[in-house]
């Protein structure tokens, strides 16, 4: 990722690591989806970065009070990514 130092990637590899080995110790499937894919299907591509936050509240409007701040926009991709392996991936 651009603007990262080493020691932000070395953590960010390493955690990423860590969460392979937990599921491959469970025997849990790991699908690696890239951005581009998920926001296609949702049609966020060249979105600003908050257009998933709304996009989850406007189809779930029951949990809009845990996606209230800009700073959920985390939170509303990951709920985004988890739909998008429901719709097009579970079969």
């Amino acid at each position: 990722m651009p603007g990262q130092g080493v020691t932000g990637m070395f953590s960010f590899g390493q955690s990423f690591g860590v969460i392979k080995g937990v599921c491959a110790a469970l025997k849990l499937p790991v699908i690696l989806v890239r951005p581009v894919k998920w926001k296609k299907h949702f049609n966020l591509l060249n979105s600003m970065k908050d257009a998933s936050r709304t996009k989850v509240i406007e189809t779930y409007p029951y949990i809009s009070s845990e996606l209230s701040k800009k700073k959920d926009a985390n939170k509303a991709d990951a709920i985004l990514i988890a739909k998008y392996y429901f719709e097009t991936l579970r079969k």
